[in-house]
């Protein structure tokens, strides 16, 4: 995506550039669907490539709003976003 390493990818040498260009066109879109169907898609190849990812915390903070659907506590105690949306008004 850039010549330049984001602090994140410091930490975990990740590289594609099939997602690189998603993440791009993400970033493009305004339509939200399609912007939802670009992300499921780069959750979906890095959830492939990736053997491992860690993500650790020891405390689950949570915010509540009626604007807010597709937000969920998974068995394990993390939280599913995927479909994440703004509520319609």
């Amino acid at each position: 995506m850039q010549k330049t390493i984001a602090c994140h990818q410091k930490l975990w040498y990740y590289e594609n550039e099939k997602v690189d260009q998603l993440l791009k066109d993400g970033l493009a879109t305004a339509d939200e669907n399609k912007r939802g169907e670009i992300y499921g898609e780069v959750q979906d190849i890095v959830w492939k490539d990736l053997p491992l990812l860690c993500i650790a915390s020891d405390k689950n903070i949570w915010a509540t709003s009626n604007n807010i659907t597709g937000v969920y506590l998974l068995g394990d105690g993390s939280i599913g976003m995927r479909n994440a949306r703004m509520a319609a008004e």
